[in-house]
């Protein structure tokens, strides 16, 4: 969603949000995600090593085939 929208103002998006039907959730009292997936202590100046471990348990081409296979297009 970011993409798309990165080239307009606040309320160009807003009146987009609107027309598409997502404006009414995206305004409710949630947590985002980072707020929700954050860590109780984040590692802020990991170690490289650690990073490549970390790096090394993901499944990326899985990650980015699943992203593939998710998309879903709105036209406004």
């Amino acid at each position: 969603m970011i993409r798309p929208l990165v080239g307009f103002y606040k309320n160009e998006i807003i009146d987009r949000s609107v027309k598409m039907g997502a404006y009414e959730t995206s305004i409710l009292p949630f947590e985002d995600c980072c707020t929700v997936f954050l860590p109780d202590f984040p590692a802020i100046r990991p170690k490289l090593d650690e990073i490549l471990r970390e790096e090394a348990k993901l499944d990326v081409e899985g990650l980015i085939q699943e992203a593939f296979e998710s998309v879903e297009k709105i036209k406004i």
